[in-house]
């Protein structure tokens, strides 16, 4: 499937839950989708003030993770010994320097792939278009993105020349780099990887969406806003594979380990991204996430990162259905039959 590409490139209803809590401000907080670069022209200024409040509160946070694992709200209560035994095996792995490639077993055999992306000569669109055809996934998510909100207004989409047409070689570097990446999003074997596989994942997917566009706005490169959005969660894939492999968790958590999960997640992802060496950007946030934290940095990406964060979370707690990945899969379907 990816020989071509060589060649171009995650109680008590007496008062409200953290779920509803999170569902109840999502109608009264203002979208960042507004923020989004439909006039290019709008001041880069606007955008980075309009995305820098302050950094989402434990209380979101904790919602977002009941969300995720579909679990029950956790318990105000300390930590407890299985509990401890799994931050403990996260922190050992931060602090051993482990590879990439330990942290997860996938990225050998994607990750040549993105930077293959990444060092291709833009060619002409028909060009791209000839090579893109080969691979039946890769034109569904083409047609899919093309036929999104965000290019809403460009006309029909009657074919996949159309499509990159409409989307760019911006567009179909980021299109390829989704598909690229899903392997390192697959659940395994263990329960809480298969209980957050699907979510994460449409999770980075709308914080990749919205980080490209605020980036874009701000000034900077939109495709390492979308590689930042994608690849964020990766920190909730290796703590959850630790958890995994401790035999699991007993419901409900207490909160003093959501919140100490919460807090390992951007230094995972710095230790995964940094060892990467993707783009220069992307290797700077992955410093950041491992020094003072995202929530620390004054780098527009690391805020741009962390309002995109946000607003991806309050849209799916709002409607948790994953709709691009099902969108996507219709598109296959409708094709498979052509290409057979």
């Amino acid at each position: 499937m990816w020989h071509w590409l060589s060649g171009i490139f995650l109680a008590d209803r007496s008062r409200p839950t953290a779920h509803e809590r999170l569902r109840a401000e999502a109608g009264a907080r203002r979208s960042i989708a507004d923020m989004a670069p439909s006039p290019p022209s709008r001041p880069a200024a606007e955008a980075a003030a309009g995305a820098e409040g302050s950094p989402p509160d434990p209380v979101d946070d904790r919602a977002f993770v009941c969300w995720l694992l579909d679990m029950p709200d956790p318990i105000d209560e300390p930590l407890r010994a299985n509990e401890v035994t799994v931050l403990t095996m996260l922190d050992a792995q931060l602090s051993m320097q482990r590879s990439a490639a330990e942290l997860l077993p996938r990225a050998p055999a994607v990750i040549p792939q993105l930077m293959s992306v990444l060092r291709q000569d833009d060619g002409s669109l028909a060009a791209l278009a000839e090579r893109v055809s080969k691979d039946l996934v890769l034109v569904a998510e083409v047609m899919r993105m093309a036929r999104s909100a965000w290019y809403r207004g460009q006309g029909e989409i009657p074919d996949l020349a159309h499509a990159i047409s409409t989307i760019g070689v911006a567009g179909l570097r980021s299109a390829i780099a989704k598909v690229v990446l899903r392997p390192l999003f697959d659940p395994g074997c263990g329960e809480l990887s298969q209980r957050a596989a699907a979510r994460l994942w449409a999770h980075s997917e709308q914080k990749a969406g919205h980080c490209s566009r605020l980036i874009a706005v701000a000034g900077g490169d939109p495709f390492d806003g979308y590689l930042a959005g994608l690849m964020h969660n990766a920190g909730w894939t290796v703590a959850l594979r630790a958890a995994d492999r401790n035999g699991g968790l007993q419901w409900p958590w207490s909160t003093a380990f959501v919140d100490e999960l919460l807090a390992r997640r951007d230094p995972l992802f710095g230790r995964i991204v940094g060892d990467w060496q993707i783009t220069g950007a992307l290797t700077e946030l992955a410093a950041q996430a491992l020094g003072a934290g995202l929530q620390s940095s004054g780098s527009v990406l690391a805020r741009m990162l962390l309002a995109a964060d946000r607003q991806a979370s309050v849209e799916l707690l709002e409607q948790p259905t994953a709709a691009p990945e099902y969108e996507r899969d219709a598109i296959v379907d409708e094709l498979a039959p052509a290409a057979s």
